[in-house]
């Protein structure tokens, strides 16, 4: 019997399609805790998520802070297993089958980060095919390897990647098929991810 998985969700404006992401994993019998981060609060986000807190132990926290590793840091403090499963909260077509996918090296004690991606979005641009599987927020990684780190804002996933590289162990790519995760580059977003690379530049992270 393999030790159950907890999950952080970040969800930012997701009230949408948060029950849908988060019920799959109710479903999976090797997932423990699944911790949700409204980053702003939503109340709407949480009564989302209400009719499914009777099947698992559901953690929904109100998060104040400045962007999405922030939030993520947050969530890991309810984290008790050995593996964690980050997941974004604005999936559509999120299946049991993609969490089996994710879990695989934690299943038979591997390090292996297992990075999971989703459908290529239509209207991503040509010139960031190549780095989309990298920044996906999909993917289960050993807790030890994250508990350390600041992670901050859009940067979470470069960090996570180059901690996991500096640890010397595996990745692999696990395609989610009919998985979809939306891409909407605004304005604010682009401001926000200039600011998170200044962060990293003057830390010494980039």
């Amino acid at each position: 019997m393999i030790d159950r998985i907890d999950v952080v969700i970040p969800a930012r404006n997701a009230h949408d399609t948060i029950a849908d992401v988060v019920r799959p994993f109710t479903e999976h019998p090797a997932i423990g805790r699944i911790i949700v981060v409204c980053n702003p609060p939503s109340v709407r986000t949480a009564l989302a998520l209400k009719q499914l807190q009777h099947t698992r132990s559901i953690y929904v926290l109100q998060e104040h802070s400045e962007g999405k590793g922030q939030a993520v840091t947050r969530g890991l403090e309810y984290v008790i297993t050995p593996h964690v499963i980050f997941c974004d909260a604005d999936l559509t077509g999120f299946t049991t089958h993609h969490i089996s996918s994710l879990i695989i090296a934690a299943v038979v004690g591997d390090d292996t980060m297992i990075v999971g991606v989703p459908d290529i979005p239509e209207n991503l641009p040509g010139h960031r095919l190549w780095s989309f599987p990298w920044v996906s927020g999909e993917r289960c990684v050993p807790t030890r390897l994250v508990r350390p780190l600041k992670l901050h804002g859009y940067l979470m996933e470069t960090q996570i990647n180059l901690a996991n590289s500096h640890a010397v162990h595996g990745v692999e790519f696990a395609p989610l098929y009919g998985c979809k995760s939306p891409f909407r580059m605004t304005s604010d977003r682009l401001d926000a991810m200039q600011r998170d690379l200044e962060w990293g530049k003057l830390r010494g992270i980039l």
